[in-house]
């Protein structure tokens, strides 16, 4: 059980750390609740794809300034 406020009346109330649609027993409406966040490290792609791109290219140009560059 996750302790939450209700975001209808403010009421502190616990509900399974499942998401769904809960009831507020003190105001007795209905909210959507999505779960904790997780705090984990891992970045998805789609924040950093530009930067993956952007080290892709880079490498890919100094490999090639290396291989046909002027001597």
């Amino acid at each position: 059980m996750v302790e939450v406020k209700c975001p209808l009346c403010e009421s502190d109330i616990e509900v399974p750390d499942v998401e769904g649609h809960y009831e507020c027993p003190e105001c007795e409406g209905t909210f959507e609740y999505e779960g904790v966040e997780s705090d984990s490290p891992i970045v998805s792609l789609r924040e950093i794809w530009p930067v993956v791109v952007f080290f892709i290219l880079f490498i890919t140009g100094s490999a090639l300034v290396i291989i046909f560059g002027e001597t």
